[in-house]
Protein backbone atom coordinates (compact mmCIF):
# COMPACT_ATOMS: atom_id res chain seq x y z
CA UNK A 1 0.00 0.00 0.00
CA UNK A 2 2.76 2.39 0.83
CA UNK A 3 4.44 1.58 -2.20
CA UNK A 4 1.55 2.35 -4.63
CA UNK A 5 1.00 5.81 -2.56
CA UNK A 6 4.38 6.78 -3.08
CA UNK A 7 4.42 5.31 -6.49
CA UNK A 8 1.03 7.93 -6.87
CA UNK A 9 3.11 10.63 -4.97
CA UNK A 10 6.01 10.48 -7.18
CA UNK A 11 3.56 10.61 -10.65
CA UNK A 12 1.78 13.26 -8.96
CA UNK A 13 5.06 15.65 -8.35
CA UNK A 14 6.10 14.26 -12.12
CA UNK A 15 2.81 15.69 -13.50
CA UNK A 16 3.09 19.27 -11.85
CA UNK A 17 7.03 19.87 -12.91
CA UNK A 18 5.78 18.47 -16.41
CA UNK A 19 3.01 21.19 -16.27
CA UNK A 20 5.05 23.58 -14.65
CA UNK A 21 7.41 23.58 -17.51
CA UNK A 22 4.37 23.52 -20.07
CA UNK A 23 3.46 26.46 -19.04
CA UNK A 24 6.73 28.13 -19.04
CA UNK A 25 7.43 26.75 -22.43
CA UNK A 26 3.71 28.25 -23.59
CA UNK A 27 4.74 31.83 -22.18
CA UNK A 28 8.40 31.56 -24.12
CA UNK A 29 6.76 31.22 -27.13
CA UNK A 30 4.37 33.82 -26.39
CA UNK A 31 6.67 35.90 -25.24
CA UNK A 32 8.70 35.38 -28.73
CA UNK A 33 5.74 36.07 -30.86
CA UNK A 34 5.41 39.93 -28.93
CA UNK A 35 8.62 40.68 -29.43
CA UNK A 36 8.82 39.84 -32.90
CA UNK A 37 5.60 41.14 -33.33
CA UNK A 38 6.77 44.53 -31.98
CA UNK A 39 10.07 45.06 -33.56
CA UNK A 40 7.89 44.37 -37.23
CA UNK A 41 5.77 47.21 -35.07
CA UNK A 42 8.81 49.66 -34.72
CA UNK A 43 9.76 49.46 -38.23
CA UNK A 44 6.85 51.25 -39.40
CA UNK A 45 7.48 54.02 -42.16
CA UNK A 46 6.31 56.41 -40.06
CA UNK A 47 9.62 56.11 -37.76
CA UNK A 48 12.46 54.22 -39.78
CA UNK A 49 10.90 51.98 -42.65
CA UNK A 50 13.89 52.99 -44.37
CA UNK A 51 16.18 50.61 -42.89
CA UNK A 52 13.87 47.86 -42.33
CA UNK A 53 12.54 47.42 -45.71
CA UNK A 54 12.77 44.00 -46.04
CA UNK A 55 10.70 43.08 -43.05
CA UNK A 56 7.17 41.86 -43.65
CA UNK A 57 4.60 44.18 -42.67
CA UNK A 58 2.55 41.17 -40.80
CA UNK A 59 1.78 42.92 -37.56
CA UNK A 60 -1.85 43.18 -36.63
CA UNK A 61 -2.75 39.50 -35.98
CA UNK A 62 0.31 38.43 -34.82
CA UNK A 63 0.45 41.04 -32.19
CA UNK A 64 -3.05 40.36 -31.11
CA UNK A 65 -2.28 36.47 -30.94
CA UNK A 66 0.77 36.97 -28.42
CA UNK A 67 -1.17 39.77 -26.40
CA UNK A 68 -4.41 37.81 -26.32
CA UNK A 69 -2.29 34.86 -24.86
CA UNK A 70 -0.13 36.15 -22.47
CA UNK A 71 -3.59 38.00 -21.30
CA UNK A 72 -5.13 34.23 -21.12
CA UNK A 73 -2.18 33.51 -18.81
CA UNK A 74 -1.88 35.90 -16.52
CA UNK A 75 -4.87 37.60 -16.62
CA UNK A 76 -4.58 39.88 -13.41
CA UNK A 77 -1.55 41.53 -14.95
CA UNK A 78 -2.07 45.05 -15.84
CA UNK A 79 1.10 45.17 -18.11
CA UNK A 80 -0.99 42.32 -20.44
CA UNK A 81 -3.74 44.91 -20.92
CA UNK A 82 -1.27 48.40 -21.59
CA UNK A 83 0.65 46.40 -23.99
CA UNK A 84 -2.56 45.77 -25.80
CA UNK A 85 -3.24 48.85 -25.43
CA UNK A 86 -0.25 50.36 -26.79
CA UNK A 87 -0.93 47.69 -29.96
CA UNK A 88 -4.13 49.28 -30.79
CA UNK A 89 -2.83 53.30 -30.20
CA UNK A 90 0.32 52.90 -32.68
CA UNK A 91 -1.78 50.75 -34.83
CA UNK A 92 -4.41 53.49 -34.69
CA UNK A 93 -1.47 56.30 -35.40
CA UNK A 94 -0.11 54.11 -38.10
CA UNK A 95 -3.96 53.33 -39.79
CA UNK A 96 -4.75 57.44 -39.75
CA UNK A 97 -0.95 58.31 -41.27
CA UNK A 98 -1.29 55.42 -44.12
CA UNK A 99 -5.04 57.08 -45.21
CA UNK A 100 -3.72 61.03 -45.11
CA UNK A 101 -0.65 59.74 -47.29
CA UNK A 102 -2.82 58.08 -49.31
CA UNK A 103 -4.62 61.11 -50.59
CA UNK A 104 -1.82 63.07 -50.92
CA UNK A 105 -1.33 64.39 -54.53
CA UNK A 106 2.44 62.88 -54.95
CA UNK A 107 3.21 59.71 -52.93
CA UNK A 108 6.02 60.42 -50.51
CA UNK A 109 8.42 57.77 -51.77
CA UNK A 110 8.35 54.28 -52.85
CA UNK A 111 9.10 52.66 -49.48
CA UNK A 112 5.80 54.08 -48.20
CA UNK A 113 3.83 53.13 -51.47
CA UNK A 114 5.03 49.76 -50.53
CA UNK A 115 4.35 49.60 -47.00
CA UNK A 116 0.63 50.55 -47.77
CA UNK A 117 0.25 47.57 -50.38
CA UNK A 118 2.04 45.59 -47.83
CA UNK A 119 -1.03 46.34 -45.22
CA UNK A 120 -3.96 46.47 -47.48
CA UNK A 121 -2.84 43.30 -49.08
CA UNK A 122 -3.22 41.39 -45.59
CA UNK A 123 -6.91 43.20 -45.01
CA UNK A 124 -5.40 45.53 -42.75
CA UNK A 125 -8.03 48.02 -44.09
CA UNK A 126 -10.38 45.99 -42.53
CA UNK A 127 -9.34 46.39 -38.72
CA UNK A 128 -11.45 48.43 -36.78
CA UNK A 129 -9.91 49.78 -34.20
CA UNK A 130 -12.51 51.33 -32.55
CA UNK A 131 -11.95 52.51 -29.11
CA UNK A 132 -9.91 49.58 -28.15
CA UNK A 133 -6.55 51.31 -26.68
CA UNK A 134 -8.79 53.46 -24.17
CA UNK A 135 -11.08 49.86 -23.04
CA UNK A 136 -7.73 48.12 -22.71
CA UNK A 137 -5.72 50.61 -20.57
CA UNK A 138 -9.24 51.79 -18.43
CA UNK A 139 -9.20 48.23 -17.57
CA UNK A 140 -5.55 48.63 -16.54
CA UNK A 141 -6.34 51.29 -14.58
CA UNK A 142 -8.70 48.92 -12.79
CA UNK A 143 -6.40 46.54 -12.04
CA UNK A 144 -3.75 49.10 -11.04
CA UNK A 145 -6.69 50.62 -8.32
CA UNK A 146 -7.27 47.30 -7.14
CA UNK A 147 -3.42 46.34 -6.55
CA UNK A 148 -1.68 49.64 -5.62
CA UNK A 149 1.49 47.74 -7.29
CA UNK A 150 2.10 50.84 -9.87
CA UNK A 151 4.80 53.61 -9.55
CA UNK A 152 3.17 57.28 -9.59
CA UNK A 153 5.29 57.69 -12.97
CA UNK A 154 3.32 54.71 -14.77
CA UNK A 155 0.06 55.36 -13.62
CA UNK A 156 1.04 59.31 -15.14
CA UNK A 157 1.62 57.73 -18.55
CA UNK A 158 -1.23 55.61 -18.66
CA UNK A 159 -3.68 58.65 -17.66
CA UNK A 160 -1.87 60.20 -20.90
CA UNK A 161 -2.72 57.72 -23.53
CA UNK A 162 -6.12 57.65 -22.54
CA UNK A 163 -6.31 61.21 -21.90
CA UNK A 164 -3.75 63.24 -23.74
CA UNK A 165 -5.96 66.13 -24.44
CA UNK A 166 -7.04 66.66 -20.83
CA UNK A 167 -5.81 69.17 -19.40
CA UNK A 168 -5.51 67.39 -15.77
CA UNK A 169 -2.49 65.75 -17.04
CA UNK A 170 -0.52 68.34 -16.85
CA UNK A 171 -1.13 68.84 -13.29
CA UNK A 172 -0.85 65.54 -12.22
CA UNK A 173 1.93 64.87 -14.26
CA UNK A 174 4.41 67.63 -12.75
CA UNK A 175 3.37 66.46 -9.56
CA UNK A 176 4.53 63.33 -10.00
CA UNK A 177 7.68 64.33 -11.72
CA UNK A 178 8.04 66.76 -8.27
CA UNK A 179 7.86 64.09 -6.43
CA UNK A 180 10.72 62.22 -8.01
CA UNK A 181 12.84 65.37 -8.10
CA UNK A 182 12.67 65.71 -4.04
CA UNK A 183 14.38 62.52 -3.67
CA UNK A 184 16.33 63.29 -6.45
CA UNK A 185 17.60 66.76 -5.85
CA UNK A 186 20.79 66.65 -8.52
CA UNK A 187 18.59 65.86 -11.40
CA UNK A 188 16.13 68.01 -13.54
CA UNK A 189 12.77 67.25 -13.89
CA UNK A 190 13.52 66.31 -17.71
CA UNK A 191 16.68 63.77 -16.66
CA UNK A 192 14.33 62.18 -14.47
CA UNK A 193 11.13 61.75 -16.54
CA UNK A 194 13.37 60.93 -19.67
CA UNK A 195 14.84 58.12 -17.11
CA UNK A 196 11.36 57.14 -16.08
CA UNK A 197 10.57 56.67 -20.04
CA UNK A 198 13.67 54.23 -20.70
CA UNK A 199 11.17 51.76 -18.50
CA UNK A 200 9.15 51.87 -21.69
CA UNK A 201 9.61 48.22 -23.18
CA UNK A 202 9.73 49.19 -27.14
CA UNK A 203 11.69 51.82 -29.06
CA UNK A 204 9.44 53.31 -31.24
CA UNK A 205 6.34 53.61 -29.21
CA UNK A 206 9.08 55.28 -26.05
CA UNK A 207 10.20 57.42 -29.32
CA UNK A 208 6.52 58.81 -29.72
CA UNK A 209 6.02 59.27 -26.52
CA UNK A 210 8.70 61.48 -25.61
CA UNK A 211 8.61 63.66 -28.33
CA UNK A 212 4.90 64.24 -28.29
CA UNK A 213 4.80 65.33 -24.55
CA UNK A 214 7.95 67.57 -24.70
CA UNK A 215 6.05 69.41 -27.49
CA UNK A 216 3.23 69.56 -25.69
CA UNK A 217 5.38 70.39 -22.41
CA UNK A 218 8.13 71.58 -22.98
CA UNK A 219 8.19 74.18 -20.38
CA UNK A 220 7.25 71.99 -17.99
CA UNK A 221 9.91 69.52 -18.71
CA UNK A 222 12.85 72.12 -18.69
CA UNK A 223 12.64 73.57 -15.56
CA UNK A 224 15.57 73.40 -12.97
CA UNK A 225 15.49 71.98 -9.59
CA UNK A 226 14.49 74.83 -7.00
Amino acid sequence: MRIVKAIQFVCFGLFLIVSSCQKRQNEQICREKFFASYFTLSTMPSYSYDKYNNIPLNMPDSAKIYINCMIRLSPDNYENYIWQAKTYFILKEYDSLIYSMKNTPTPIDHDFNYAFESLTGIGYEKIDMGDSANLHYRKALDIIEKTKDKIPMDYAFTKYLIENNNANFKIQLEKVIKDFQQRNPNDSMYNIYLREVQKIPFEQGREFIISDIVKRYDKLFYQTPN
